[in-house]
Order: structure tokens, then C-alpha cells, then sequence
């Protein structure tokens, strides 16, 4: 009951139960792995009829762990929305007064990522995926901007730069003396009525709080995000760099204006 509990908790992102989970599964399997193994050599001659016992005690912890993890696992992969681990990319960029703003660099020990490793950018202006999204607030731009230690509302942005320093926005605020607000756009492939994505694609217009990314490894088909802290307007005059690519090789049709 208790690991179903941690699992379902909604105090913990995906990360952290899995996390968790896993440490306190092997850190107990391992001391009791090393206290048993002590006690075996202990009374190996003294008390030798006790050995078989020890032995079934070893078993056991080796299995329970092995047992948690799986039992775990399976759980997490159930429940997801989804039904299991993704491997999914959406490029980004954010722009504030028309001024590119870069993602703080990965820092720790060894890490080529900024984030957690289900969700992360690897300073490469790309969102990466790489889990089991339990809902699609875990697969959103809101928790996307909450791993890497900013925060994105449907107001206002808080964008994490090198230098511990971070880069904060909100409506109301100005660019070159006029009014300014956070707007989300988005290059995106159409879909058939049936869901099928075709080869053309748009861009629209959407909420920061109401973005999901897309179920694709590769873009496109995945989408192209610009963030944009900047006058009120309808589109964007941005391109997408993968999107053009893609266009030039006849992989992808644009449909509607482009600016």
C-alpha cells in the first residue's frame, strides 16, 4: 500500500517518486544485504545449522527490492496517460523585447542537461521528454519552465540565465515604451479529422498554461515554440529553423501566410 501511495502522490513530480522509490529500495536492499552477509561470516562455525536460514533472508531481500522496482515501474506505466515511457522534442525559443534570452547551461558534475532527466533542455533550444508522463501537465510548457528553475503563466515569465541570474516579465511591462505581454506561438502540423498528421503545417496562437507538446521523437512533426515577451500581435515573424529544413527537402507543404 505504501509504494501505490508515494506513487500516486500529486507532492512529488514523476522524477522524484522514481527517484525515491529506487534509493530507499536499494539502500535498505543494501544494508540488509551487508548486515546479513556479516552475520553469515559470524556464525559460519559457530552455529552452522543457522546458515540455511541466513541464506533464504538473503534471498529474500534481493527479491523484495528486485520486487518494488518492478511492481513500481509497472505501476508508473499503467497509470501514465499515455500507457508508457516517451521520447519526445519540441524546439523553443524566447524572446524578450526582441532580445534572444538563452537558457542557463547545464552546471552540475558531468550533466549536458538543465532539468531532470524525464524532462530537460540540453542547451540546445530543444524541450526533451524522456519518460513516463503520468498526465499531460507533466508533458507541459508550465512544468517544462518549473524543472529548469523558471516559471511560465499566461501573465508573466521567469526565465533562468547563466550567472544565476534570471530574466523576469510580465504584462503590463514595456518594450521600446509600449505596453508588452507574454504570447505563445507555435508551428504545428495539421491534422486530419481522423487525427493522422498530414504534411502541412501552421502556426497558431496559444496560451502559455494550456500548451502540451506534441507525441513526436523528431521535429517536425514535433512542434517549433516561440515564446515572446513583445507588443501585442496575432503572429509571429519568426521562423522555424527545422520547419524550413524540412520544407526545402519536400518533407513538409506551408499552408496560410506566413507572417
Amino acid at each position: 500500500m505504501g509504494i501505490f501511495t508515494l506513487l500516486a502522490s500529486t507532492s512529488q513530480d514523476l522524477e522524484g517518486q522514481i527517484s525515491s522509490l529506487s534509493l530507499r529500495s536499494v539502500g535498505f536492499a543494501t544494508v540488509s544485504l551487508v548486515l546479513l552477509l556479516l552475520l553469515a561470516a559470524y556464525i559460519r562455525d559457530r552455529k552452522p545449522g543457522l546458515k540455511k536460514y541466513i541464506f533464504g533472508l538473503i534471498v529474500f531481500d534481493v527479491v523484495l527490492a528486485t520486487m518494488v522496482l518492478l511492481v513500481s515501474t509497472v505501476y508508473l506505466n499503467v497509470s501514465s496517460y499515455v500507457g508508457g515511457p516517451v521520447h519526445w522534442h519540441a524546439d523553443i525559443e524566447i524572446y524578450a523585447c526582441g532580445q534572444k534570452q538563452e537558457i542557463r547551461d547545464p552546471t552540475g558534475f558531468l550533466s549536458n542537461k538543465i532539468g531532470t532527466a524525464t524532462y530537460h533542455e540540453h542547451n540546445d533550444d530543444r524541450i526533451h521528454l524522456e519518460g513516463v508522463p503520468l498526465t499531460e501537465a507533466d508533458a507541459s510548457l508550465s512544468k517544462f519552465f518549473e524543472v529548469i528553475g523558471g516559471e511560465i503563466t499566461n501573465e508573466s515569465i521567469a526565465i533562468p540565465l547563466n550567472d544565476d541570474q534570471q530574466a523576469e516579465f510580465g504584462n503590463g511591462d514595456s518594450c521600446q515604451g509600449q505596453d508588452a505581454e507574454l504570447q505563445v506561438f507555435v508551428y504545428r502540423m495539421i491534422k486530419d479529422d481522423d487525427g493522422t498528421v498530414t504534411d502541412k503545417y501552421h502556426q497558431i496562437k496559444i496560451p502559455a498554461d494550456e500548451y502540451v507538446l506534441e507525441p513526436h521523437g523528431v521535429v517536425p512533426p514535433g512542434d517549433c515554440i516561440f515564446v515572446e515577451f513583445d507588443t501585442p500581435k496575432d503572429r509571429t515573424d519568426r521562423t522555424c529553423l527545422q520547419f524550413d529544413v524540412a520544407e526545402d527537402r519536400g518533407e513538409v507543404i506551408y499552408v496560410g501566410e506566413r507572417f
